[in-house]
C-alpha cells in the first residue's frame, strides 16, 4: 500500500476531497520515501540503546506535554464550536495522558536494563504559542501535519516490536500500541477539517508547504535524540 493509500485508508475516502488527497500523494514522493529510509535507520540504532531510548522517551514526554498545554489553550481562549471545542479538549487530555506514560517507560527502562542516565537532556521545544495568531484554520492544519509526523514515527517504533535487541520493559509496546491508536484517532478527526479547508487556494498552498517542510521535522525528531550523547552512555 502506498504511504498516501495508507493515510486515505483511515478516513473514508469518498468523504475526503480531491483537493486533500491530491495533496496527499507527496507521501509518496522519492523524496518522502528516502526520508522513511533515514527515519527507520534512525530507529534501528535507537532501539539498541538504553541511553538513545530514555533520551528519545523524555523528548517524546515533553513534546507531548507542550502540546496538550497549546491545545488546550485553544480549545478554552479561541472561538470555536462546541464540536471542535470538545475534540480538542479531548486531545489535549490524550497529549498529557501521553506524556505520563512516556515517563513511566522511562523509569521502566532505568529499571530493566540497569541503567540511570547521568545527565539532564534539555530541549529547545519551539513555543507554538508565542507563534499562535489566533488562525484555527492555521493551527488545524499544522495539528494535522503534526499529528501525521507522529504516526509514521509510531509506526516505525512497531516495526522493531518483532526484531528482538535490548531488554524492553513489558509495558513498552502496549503502551506505544495505545499511543499509536489515539494518533489514529487525531489524525483522522483533524484531517476531516483539513480536507475542507483545502478547497481554499490560500489553506490548501499552506497544507501542502507543511508537508514539503515535513522531511526536515520528521528526522529532527530522531537525530536530536542519537546526537550529542557521550560515547560511553550509547553502550
Amino acid at each position: 500500500m502506498k504511504n498516501s493509500e495508507y493515510i486515505l485508508s483511515l478516513n473514508n475516502e469518498s468523504s475526503l476531497s480531491a483537493e486533500y488527497c491530491g495533496a496527499v500523494k507527496f507521501f509518496d514522493s522519492n523524496e518522502f520515501l528516502r526520508t522513511l529510509e533515514a527515519l527507520d535507520s534512525s530507529i534501528e540504532v535507537l532501539f539498541s540503546s538504553a541511553p538513545l531510548m530514555i533520551k528519545r522517551l523524555k523528548r517524546h514526554s515533553e513534546h507531548e506535554k507542550s502540546g496538550s498545554d497549546f491545545i488546550r489553550m485553544v480549545s478554552r481562549n479561541i472561538h470555536i464550536g462546541d464540536t471542535l471545542r470538545k475534540e480538542l479538549t479531548e486531545h489535549a487530555n490524550d497529549e498529557l495522558k501521553h506524556s505520563r506514560m512516556f515517563n513511566a517507560l522511562i523509569k521502566h527502562f532505568e529499571t530493566i536494563n540497569d541503567y540511570h542516565s547521568r545527565y539532564e537532556y534539555e530541549y529547545d521545544t519551539d513555543s507554538d504559542v508565542e507563534k499562535f495568531m489566533g488562525d484555527v484554520d492555521l493551527f488545524l492544519i499544522s495539528t494535522h501535519c503534526a499529528e501525521l509526523r507522529n504516526l509514521f514515527i509510531l509506526n516505525g517504533y512497531l516495526v522493531q516490536e518483532k526484531c528482538g535487541g535490548m531488554a524492553f520493559p513489558s509495558s513498552f509496546y502496549p503502551a506505544i500500541h495505545e499511543i499509536h491508536k489515539d494518533e489514529i484517532r487525531h489524525v483522522v478527526y483533524t484531517q476531516a477539517y483539513v480536507s475542507k479547508l483545502a478547497s481554499n487556494p490560500e489553506l490548501l498552498r499552506y497544507f501542502k508547504f507543511c508537508l514539503e517542510d515535513y522531511e526536515e521535522l520528521l528526522l529532527k525528531e530522531v537525530s536530536i535524540s542519537i546526537a550529542a550523547i557521550p560515547e560511553n552512555e550509547t553502550k
